[in-house]
């Protein structure tokens, strides 16, 4: 059994081991969460040591054992996330098994068990070559997708791209990064713009991929494009957006079967991606972030400031790239005309040939070549990013994933730091 498999089975197990326990023990409260934590962490810990018996296991729920430090492999565990939630009866609660080798994070699964659902790194794709030394990348999920979830009943279930922006803020302050570069596709694309504008200290690198800026405002879209965009004005009415809640897969399958070639994806891989959609909150999310474009919908009141911020903006200065495909099948070429007008500092626009909406999918070497031009290189003292003019570099992420870098060594003035996210 390898670790990934060894990490999903031990998840689901403490998981039914936690949904038994709290079905039949009949406590309730604090003293129901305090069951679930010691038991759910006995038998993690009693499965991983019978598993793994030279490896050491950090968790949550135990005394820590110092000699970890030295180890080559620490289980990372946190029995039971959400203590509280499970204990009120709420779904909100996971089981969360992470395995770190040589200190650097190796894998990791997550069971949320009363959805029936695990996220595990045995479901992501082939990883690309690492980035070029001195860089780190960090690739959250929006909210309302994958492993995410709300921790209040009472926080607005919105998808703006605003709102976007400032939850990827909010996990820099958490990772204690001050200064980071970031990329997005699609929704992601606007968020990173979103950062660019409410940031500007701190974002030093943009690069928007297959979706253009929101800058100065949205016009109202051609006849032309408003016929690519059907899906904008089917969910601003009420049957429209009830037919997606009810085919969530089917509607998000249409999307990439129209805006890229034939052939460029197969049916496992969408089933994969699409397990991301299955959070019980994608639906309110997902409808909201499309109506609030076309001002259908309030964008979320703490983000209002940066809504506005975005359509008073006209341009932009920082270094950035655009990409875009050929062929993409909802934004075309067309929709990118004004693009360049919109930056007045160095500027990278690329159109990959035979490609689609989604580049970093469909042609990730060429992705990779133009983003990691730039981020690979230093000059002789050290100093971060030699720019030249014209030239651009950026990260990557896809619709439901931000992207941000850093390097690991900072300039004098301030500490070193690692990390990123958009």
């Amino acid at each position: 059994m390898t670790d990934a498999e060894l990490a999903r089975l031990v998840a689901v197990e403490a998981g039914e081991l936690l949904k038994s326990i709290r079905a039949s023990s009949g406590l309730e409260g604090a003293a129901l969460g305090a069951l679930g934590d010691k038991e759910a962490n006995t038998l993690i810990l009693d499965r991983l040591r019978a598993a793994r018996p030279d490896d050491f296991i950090l968790s949550e729920e135990s005394v820590d054992d110092r000699a970890r430090c030295a180890a080559s492999r620490v289980w990372i565990v946190d029995p039971l996330d959400g203590t509280r939630e499970y204990a009120s009866g709420s779904s909100e609660w996971a089981v969360h098994i992470g395995l770190a080798v040589n200190g650097r994070p190796a894998l990791g699964a997550v069971s949320v068990p009363d959805r029936d659902q695990v996220f595990a790194t045995d479901d992501l794709p082939p990883q690309h070559p690492p980035c070029p030394a001195g860089l780190r990348v960090v690739v959250p999920t929006l909210r309302g997708f994958g492993a995410t979830r709300f921790r209040h009943d009472h926080t607005p279930r919105t998808g703006d791209s605003a709102i976007l922006a400032m939850d990827a803020i909010a996990l820099m302050d958490a990772l204690g990064i001050e200064r980071f570069m970031v990329a997005g596709h699609d929704w992601g694309s606007n968020a990173a713009e979103a950062l660019a504008i409410g940031w500007p200290e701190r974002v030093q690198r943009l690069a928007m991929l297959s979706t253009p800026p929101r800058l100065g405002g949205m016009p109202t879209s051609s006849f032309d494009q408003a016929q690519r965009q059907w899906y904008h004005w089917f969910l601003a009415t009420r049957r429209g957006a009830q037919a997606v809640r009810d085919d969530r897969r089917g509607f998000a399958h249409a999307h990439w079967v129209n805006w890229s070639p034939p052939g460029w994806f197969d049916e496992a891989t969408f089933a994969r991606v699409a397990k991301s959609f299955d959070h019980p909150d994608w639906p309110a999310v997902t409808i909201h972030s499309y109506r609030a474009r076309w001002d259908e919908a309030q964008p979320d009141p703490r983000g209002r400031w940066l809504a506005d911020r975005v359509k008073t903006t006209k341009t932009l200065s920082l270094p950035t790239l655009y990409l875009h495909g050929e062929v993409d099948g909802v934004n075309p070429p067309s929709t990118a005309r004004d693009v360049p007008a919109k930056f007045t500092g160095a500027f990278k626009m690329v159109e990959l040939a035979g490609v689609g909406h989604f580049p970093q999918r469909e042609n990730p070497e060429a992705v990779s070549r133009h983003l990691l031009e730039l981020f690979g290189e230093q000059d002789a003292e050290g100093s971060p990013w030699k720019l030249a003019a014209g030239i651009a570099a950026a990260g990557l992420l896809a619709a439901a994933v931000g992207i941000a870098l850093t390097r690991d060594k900072a300039d004098e003035s301030s500490p070193a730091r690692g990390g990123g996210s958009a």
